[in-house]
């Protein structure tokens, strides 16, 4: 019996050897699939890291973009393709909001992935019309009690993660904020501009260009450091809410059971790219920060994010999705 366990734990071993030597297969293209815009923000990242891991792997890496569902379609192809490493999906902060708020993705999460590395971390930030009264976090969370429930936020839409960062906000306050959602960020900054709420929470691709054309202010950013592009804009933790720590963030799955050692392959390739000046340089233009990590910590990141919006959903009555 002894014999029979040791010959089938060496076929095992020799047959996930074979599958990793064999990856990628030679002139086989990795696919990187999305499920946003092309040329938003997945569609850069996965081109720029894509790229680099071309030049190391000796294959290309093809992009393609399968748009609807707030990306859980592209998560949804990708979970059910062959778990060889040649499919992959470029996962984006929404996934654990999905994850959270949805009872209809047709995939787990976090089971039907073998997650490979975070690759960038985009901070949220707290932005005010030039003019508005609210200077600072202080006085936003003065108003905030003095108008219980009568301070208004704008969001990318109903569960984003902007807006369960504006209801996290609100559960650290003790103090209840009214959500207008709009049809994206863009939508919600220019309803803010006109008057129509006092403030917004976004990334930094939203607000940057308005902050240098003088139209906003930040009053504060969202991640528990600063953001190295406006590292004079204080934390949330610094600013009288201790612990506050809400960033989206892009990452890199493949399907559930890949074999660890092409997901270890995956890993230290992704980290080599990603450890690029050039690829810096690209991911820093849309406001985010290069993060990696190990495919655990990805995958405890992502569970750890699921219970943290299922918690406030449940508390704020979020509608499910």
């Amino acid at each position: 019996m002894r014999q029979w366990r040791l010959t089938a734990g060496l076929c095992l071993a020799v047959a996930t050897h074979v599958q990793a030597a064999d990856f990628p297969q030679p002139g086989q293209a990795v696919r990187i699939v999305h499920g946003y815009a092309a040329g938003g923000n997945a569609d850069i990242i996965s081109r720029v890291v894509g790229q680099e891991m071309s030049k190391s792997m000796g294959v290309p890496f093809v992009v393609e973009p399968k748009t609807g569902a707030g990306g859980n379609i592209a998560s949804q192809v990708v979970a059910k393709s062959a778990a060889d490493g040649q499919t992959l999906v470029m996962l984006m902060g929404g996934h654990s909001v999905s994850g959270a708020l949805s009872d209809k993705l047709g995939f787990d999460p976090v089971n039907d992935f073998s997650m490979i590395s975070t690759v960038m971390n985009f901070p949220f930030f707290i932005m005010v019309k030039r003019d508005s009264p609210l200077k600072s976090v202080a006085d936003l969370a003065g108003a905030m009690k003095q108008r219980s429930g009568g301070v208004t936020y704008g969001s990318a839409g109903i569960g984003t993660t902007q807006h369960l960062t504006g209801e996290l906000l609100s559960a650290q306050a003790g103090v209840p904020l009214l959500h207008v959602p709009y049809r994206g960020g863009a939508a919600a900054l220019t309803g803010m501009l006109g008057g129509e709420v006092d403030f917004v929470i976004d990334t930094a691709t939203v607000a940057v260009p308005q902050l240098k054309a003088g139209s906003i202010r930040v009053l504060a950013v969202t991640s528990r450091q600063r953001w190295s592009g406006l590292p004079d804009v204080p934390t949330l933790d610094e600013s009288g809410f201790p612990g506050f720590d809400v960033s989206s963030w892009a990452g890199l799955a493949a399907p559930a059971k890949t074999p660890p050692a092409i997901v270890d392959r995956l890993n230290a390739e992704l980290r080599k790219a990603l450890a690029a000046p050039e690829v810096q340089e690209k991911l820093g233009q849309i406001g985010g920060e290069v993060a990696t990590g190990s495919p655990a910590d990805m995958r405890l990141r992502i569970s750890r994010e699921i219970d943290r919006y299922l918690a406030v959903a449940r508390d704020k009555n979020i509608p499910r999705l």
